[in-house]
């Protein structure tokens, strides 16, 4: 039988090592910024070149980041079919959105990604040169953010998209907005699906950050299948009412905690 009092430090010990997590990956953050990122300029030869260099130093660094934070005992990890996530090109990536820490599990999978950040950061006279370099697109304006999308998978980059818009309240099913929808079918580019969950729920909405579980968290990431947006669109119909078809089903995937589908005729 476990000890109570271990249990306890165990719970004290989590909410400290969240702490120097988070601290670190600010840090770090800087860190890259300042240090790193002046080398990648200077050495780039090209725009791209120089984004597919800062995606990767990125995708690297969290995956860093991850290991510490698993090394600290603040949460544990499965996955399945990840390595699915590595050989996509020109795909729409698309998942839930339960914790803060989704962003950077899914990114330290995938090497060559673009995504969508928020129009602060391209303020943020620190991390202003990261975004940049790499590539990311802003939410400033949805006209352009939804063209921005379009052309980055029209070129054959891969697009990370969170269709809810923001994390899901604990209990709660998800609610997809059409916009991940609209995108897909205009690139008329191929979705991949991904479904994250965290158990005992923590890092949500409704969660402050030290207010960590009693137990330790554990993340299970699943890759699903990529899924044909063509077979959603129909003649003579409103790419608007295709949209709206596409989010029902993605929609209807998640809520069952299933990402793995059946070919839609």
């Amino acid at each position: 039988m476990i000890n109570k009092s271990y249990l306890n430090l165990n719970y004290y010990w989590r909410i400290v090592a969240t702490g120097f997590g988070f601290a670190l990956f600010g840090i770090g953050g800087l860190f890259i910024a300042l240090v790193i990122f002046p080398f990648i300029l200077v050495n780039a030869k090209s725009k791209d070149q120089r984004k597919l260099k800062a995606q990767a130093l990125i995708s690297k660094s969290f995956r860093f980041f991850i290991s510490i934070l698993r090394s600290l005992g603040v949460l544990t990890l499965t996955t399945a079919n990840i390595e699915k996530l590595k050989s996509d090109s020109g795909i729409m990536v698309i998942a839930n959105h339960p914790t803060l820490l989704d962003v950077v599990l899914l990114i330290s999978y995938l090497p060559r990604v673009d995504c969508v950040v928020k129009e602060a950061l391209w303020h943020n006279p620190f991390l202003k040169r990261v975004v940049q370099t790499a590539g990311y697109i802003s939410n400033s304006t949805p006209e352009q953010l939804l063209d921005d999308c379009v052309d980055t998978l029209k070129r054959g980059n891969n697009l990370l998209i969170f269709p809810e818009g923001t994390r899901t309240e604990p209990g709660k099913p998800e609610v997809f907005r059409r916009g991940a929808a609209n995108i897909a079918l205009r690139a008329q580019v191929s979705v991949r699906l991904v479904y994250i969950s965290c158990q005992p729920s923590a890092l949500s909405k409704s969660h402050r950050w030290y207010q960590v579980p009693k137990r330790k968290m554990h993340f299970t990431i699943k890759v699903g299948d990529c899924l044909e947006t063509s077979n959603f669109i129909t003649k003579n119909e409103p790419l608007s009412i295709s949209a709206r078809r596409l989010t029902q089903y993605l929609q209807k995937c998640y809520r069952q905690g299933e990402v793995l589908h059946e070919s839609v005729a």
